[in-house]
């Protein structure tokens, strides 16, 4: 009798420990599942930190390439003016000079652009 009343004491205390470590057991599920969604979280904040530094870096090069790219277009622009106001005075000299030219080949037409010029540096 008492062999199987110290084999239920042992059942019984195997029935308490099984329980207890089903419990652990339960405990350190929650705890492992309570961890992963605390890691799966820190890497979505740090996934959504990199997404918002990448996309403000971007959008300051973006903004230097457009500067950049302005700077060089006025002074290209300038430049090209520069010419087009060079080309026009090479232009109206030559068309000056033509007509100038015409001009004075007959000879009274010489003489009074002569005298009048004449004229005009003495009164100024």
């Amino acid at each position: 009798e008492r062999s199987i009343e110290t084999a239920l004491q042992a059942a019984e205390v195997a029935k308490e420990m099984v329980a207890r470590v089903k419990h652990d057991q339960a405990e350190l599920l929650k705890s492992a599942h309570a961890e992963r969604t605390k890691i799966i979280e820190e890497a979505m904040a740090t996934q959504q930190l990199i997404i918002d530094e990448a996309k403000v870096e971007a959008e300051q090069t973006s903004q230097k390439m457009i500067e950049q790219a302005r700077a060089l277009l006025a002074r290209e622009q300038e430049a090209a003016l520069g010419t087009l106001k060079n080309t026009v005075a090479t232009l109206a000299i030559q068309i000056a000079e033509k007509l100038l030219q015409n001009e004075l080949r007959q000879q009274g037409t010489q003489e009074e652009l002569i005298q009048r010029l004449i004229g005009e540096v003495r009164w100024h």
